[in-house]
């Protein structure tokens, strides 16, 4: 849980509370005297290593709009420091927001610059905290710490003035198009008429922003009175009494507990408490004015709880581990139990059973070396259905080719021109004789011939052949044979039969 020391120092006093993550606690208040200082000092030494956030609340503030030329990088931050160390040499609090682009051709940018002009006020404050050693995150002025109110709240009139009581005093913030343009503290002298003084200084402010054409005369203003302790409740209508261009809005105690969040106990606490309470809600606001040399051990604080979080995050990552493994290492014991109780149960089942076989004529490793060479001789037995697959593709594409017989084998195979060492090493393969017969026209042997030719290249194109031959063709071709029959015969009209061997030998291991 989040946890910081919130601070608002004023001219006469200081506000302190504790941030806890999602509550405002311990709202206390000390005068700027030496009591006030002793009691802050034992406060600091009661919150160790806490980070320290201070607030300002002083009249001795100022605030610039200022137009640069556009840069980026390096080049923007040295020009911003030089403008600031021009506009402020006598204070080290002071500081810079970019605002926004200008539309125009150059399209310059726009900053707003601010300083505590007269820091002497909370110096005391400062050296308490510095001889504390407690990390301090930086000076915010108030009216940057009032926008988060706006923003919790949806207050989105294009201009609006933000009234709210303090310690100090009055302070009127203007806020225009969601963004901060100029804030006032009026300090409240004993024996004034609150509500009037206030409505004249808020029509004061109307005008004035009428006269820097921050605002139109016709333009309207909605006023909202921000009352923590309901002590401003007439102010509404004090202010838009005869003013056509003043629109007033209320916030009570009741509103503040309700929509914003903070505690009644704390807001009735201290004047303060309503924006020690949204500076506590910042993670850390963005206009930060103090000096690089007093957020030095807020930078380290930072970097150390960096250090711890990854050293806490990467000891969750090893328990996590860490447990897996003593999980996956006891799920692997119970496995290995398991698998243990079922060897002997099987073992002593197997036992149970070979009690009642009768002995045996020969060893127990007779008859394993027995099945393992049954074994053998089945995954080397070969049938010849790859044989006739081959055969039955090629035969279907010759309707006029008939299969009248078959002798398969399966045995090593070499060619009729290899020596013997290579036949006696060839692999063994499938080999088939088969005997077809070939319907043809009576007389165009020259025909068949050629149909029985194409059948044997077809079968030897199959992927899985080997070798393809004509083992005997229909007729002797050799230069020895002899022709018989007589020209005077009938010719024959009827078609006729031719048969034909073919040898066939499959690719090993088909």
């Amino acid at each position: 849980m989040a946890r910081k020391l919130v601070l608002c120092a004023s001219s006469s006093m200081l506000a302190a509370g504790i941030w806890t993550g999602r509550a405002l606690t311990s709202v206390r208040s000390f005068a700027d005297n030496e009591d006030g200082q002793r009691a802050f000092a034992n406060l600091l030494r009661a919150t160790h290593r806490t980070p320290v956030y201070l607030m300002a609340d002083t009249v001795d503030e100022d605030y610039r709009f200022e137009t640069l030329p556009h840069t980026t990088g390096k080049d923007r931050r040295d020009m911003v420091e030089r403008k600031l160390k021009q506009l402020y040499r006598s204070t080290p609090f002071y500081g810079a927001n970019l605002q926004e682009r200008d539309e125009g051709k150059r399209r310059d940018d726009r900053y707003l610059f601010a300083a505590l002009t007269n820091p002497e006020v909370f110096n005391p404050w400062l050296r308490i905290l510095t001889a504390s050693g407690l990390p301090i995150a930086g000076v915010f002025p108030v009216p940057m710490v009032s926008l988060g109110l706006t923003r919790t709240l949806e207050l989105k009139e294009p201009n609006l003035l933000l009234v709210s009581k303090h310690a100090a005093g009055i302070r009127q913030t203007f806020i225009k198009q969601g963004r901060f343009r100029i804030s006032r503290l009026t300090p409240i002298r004993a024996g004034d008429a609150v509500i009037e003084s206030c409505a004249e200084e808020i029509r004061n402010t109307r005008m004035y922003l009428d006269a820097l054409n921050v605002t139109h005369v016709d333009d309207v203003l909605n006023v909202v009175v921000v009352d923590q302790d309901d002590s401003l409740t007439a102010l509404g209508a004090a202010v838009v009494k005869g003013r056509r261009n003043l629109r007033a809005s209320h916030l009570g105690a009741n509103d503040l507990v309700t929509k914003v969040g903070i505690d009644r106990k704390a807001l009735e606490a201290s004047q303060d408490a309503l924006h020690l309470y949204l500076l506590g809600q910042r993670k850390l606001p963005e206009f930060n004015l103090a000096p690089s040399t007093l957020t030095s051990g807020f930078a380290r604080h930072q970097v150390s709880r960096g250090i711890l979080a990854a050293s806490a995050g990467v000891g969750a990552l090893a328990a996590a581990w860490c447990a897996v493994n003593v999980y996956q290492t006891m799920h692997l014991k119970s496995e290995a139990q398991r698998i243990s109780n079922m060897t002997r149960q099987e073992q002593a089942r197997y036992q149970e059973i070979t009690r009642s076989f009768p002995p045996t004529p020969v060893p127990t490793d007779k008859l394993q070396l027995t099945v393992d060479v049954a074994g053998r001789i089945a995954s080397m037995a070969r049938l010849p259905d790859a044989a006739f697959r081959v055969v039955g593709q090629t035969l279907d594409k010759y309707p006029l080719v008939r299969l009248t017989g078959v002798q398969w084998k399966h045995g090593r195979y070499a060619a009729p021109d290899a020596n013997s060492t290579s036949a006696s090493t060839a692999q063994l393969s499938q080999s088939a004789t088969l005997h077809l017969e070939l319907t043809s026209q009576p007389g165009d042997i020259k025909g068949a011939l050629a149909s029985i030719n194409t059948f044997v290249r077809e079968l030897g194109k199959n992927e899985h052949v080997a070798e393809a031959k004509v083992a005997k063709m229909p007729l002797n071709l050799a230069s020895t044979g002899s022709l018989t029959g007589s020209t005077a015969s009938a010719r024959q009209e009827q078609p006729q039969t031719s048969q034909f061997d073919v040898e066939v030998v499959l690719k090993p291991g088909v």
